[in-house]
């Protein structure tokens, strides 16, 4: 009798170590870094001599597939700005004019890892009961954890900074920043700063569906 607890007591302890290791595989995969492919860029980026700054909202979609988390789902707008400088000056791209109902992006990055603390709890409260679900819930801590890292510092590296940002001759640039007000006008006006003459220059912004 002692033998098949002893066992039972084995198998148990095992599953609980494939489940904290599924979790631990799941988490490592769960986010992977993506660049700003662009669904504004458009096919011949330099068609056009100027400055030419275009918009758009993600989708869930897109959030999906461009962050790797659905943060549309939080109430959370991402809005993707593409600058084409075509021109053989340098500008500087910072938030001047970018819209002002924003979510700063350690915020969002922070929004969606709360998701995670009640499977946390779960996992805490059951290894109360069964010691060997310490095993998957301290496995779930330390990989959430790295998660958030991973998302804080990507959204941070893909968002508008506050600083201005220097924009090369004839390049082309996609920041995000993150909205909670989905009412974006179809134009708004996105100020570069000219490195030539250290002024301020509006530029219209079309955003596109």
């Amino acid at each position: 009798m002692k033998r098949y607890l002893k066992e039972a007591f084995n198998i148990f302890v095992c599953s609980a170590a494939i489940i904290g290791m599924f979790f631990l595989y799941t988490e490592y995969h769960a986010y992977e870094y993506k660049p700003l492919a662009g669904p504004t860029s458009m096919v011949e980026p330099f068609k056009h001599e100027g400055v030419r700054i275009d918009a758009k909202v993600y989708t869930a979609k897109d959030s999906r597939n461009y962050l790797q988390r659905n943060v549309v789902a939080d109430g959370v707008h991402p809005v993707q700005i593409t600058v084409q400088n075509n021109t053989p000056g340098k500008y500087g791209l910072s938030m001047r004019g970018i819209p002002k109902d924003l979510r700063t992006p350690n915020s969002v990055s922070r929004k969606v890892i709360t998701e995670a603390i009640p499977r946390s709890i779960a996992f805490k409260v059951a290894s109360f009961f069964f010691w060997p679900f310490i095993i998957p819930a301290t496995i779930d801590t330390v990989m959430t954890l790295h998660a958030h890292a991973k998302l804080k510092k990507d959204f941070n590296a893909k968002a508008v900074k506050a600083e201005d940002e220097t924009l090369p001759p004839y390049s082309t640039v996609h920041r995000i920043f993150f909205m909670e007000d989905t009412q974006l006008n179809s134009h708004f006006v996105v100020y570069l700063k000219d490195y030539n003459t250290g002024r301020y220059i509006p530029f219209p912004v079309v955003v596109n569906p």
